[in-house]
């Protein structure tokens, strides 16, 4: 029996005669190498394509930027710094930079600012009257204030003043609500008649009786001042004189014993 070149087949040689066993191993043999073969292809068309996979794979360039990277630990590290690596200014991200001061003081490290830093007044602090120019004070904040130190203006009636700036000496007062008070003169019983006039300033019909030398006198809304009356009358033991004794015109004398 012998057998081909390329894959060791057995063929019967020119003595052999032909068996069954043979020939069926050798049809098994061809059949095991033409799958093999299929197989091959296949796997070979797929490895192709997978190589052509720009997607899948990675070119040698991007392999090396790749691995230039840098990975978590070296970036963690890098967070980490406080040195400022990248040059980063004051001004690039709106800092205030740390030579600059307040009053004198550094903003290189923690600052502790007093009043006079910043042009403010000490929180315990007082004013003088003189300094308090406007704005409203509560009720409660204003002291109270003798009598004696208002020494201007006019007190309304609301306030318990009467609202006028002067009152006429020896008149009576009249009130007007709460309106300002007004006088008016008034002649008391001992006063000669001539000391009275028909002024209605002194005196109004129905609200005051004027006097005539008397304890008392007719109202005034009985007799009008235009009327004529009887002024006086006089009594004494003393003879008169026709033509020589003085008597006021209009007055009664009479005598007696």
């Amino acid at each position: 029996m012998e057998q081909t070149t390329n894959y060791g087949l057995n063929k019967p040689g020119g003595s052999d005669y032909a068996r069954i066993d043979v020939l069926n191993a050798n049809m098994d043999a061809v059949d095991a190498a033409l799958k093999d073969l299929e197989e091959s292809k296949a796997e070979g068309a797929a490895l192709a394509a997978h190589e052509a996979d720009g997607v899948k794979h990675v070119s040698a360039a991007e392999r090396t930027a790749w691995n230039a990277k840098a990975d978590g630990t070296a970036t963690g590290a890098h967070i980490a710094r406080t040195d400022n690596p990248h040059g980063v200014t004051a001004a690039q991200v709106g800092a205030v930079p740390t030579t600059r001061k307040v009053n004198g003081k550094a903003l290189s490290a923690d600052v502790t600012l007093a009043a006079a830093d910043v042009g403010a007044a000490a929180a315990s602090h007082s004013h003088g009257a003189g300094d308090i120019a406007s704005g409203t004070l509560d009720a409660a904040r204003i002291p109270d204030l003798a009598a004696s130190k208002i020494t201007s203006g006019t007190l309304p009636v609301a306030r318990g003043g009467t609202g006028a700036a002067s009152l006429t000496s020896g008149a009576a007062l009249i009130g007007a609500g709460t309106g300002a008070v007004t006088t008016r003169a008034i002649k008391d019983n001992t006063s000669a008649s001539a000391a009275l006039t028909a002024s209605s300033a002194l005196v109004t019909m129905n609200t005051l009786r004027y006097a005539l030398n008397r304890t008392t006198g007719p109202g005034a809304a009985d007799t009008n001042y235009t009327t004529a009356m009887m002024r006086a009358i006089q009594a004494s033991t003393t003879d008169l004189t026709a033509g020589s004794s003085s008597l006021t015109s209009g007055v009664i004398y009479l005598v007696y014993e």
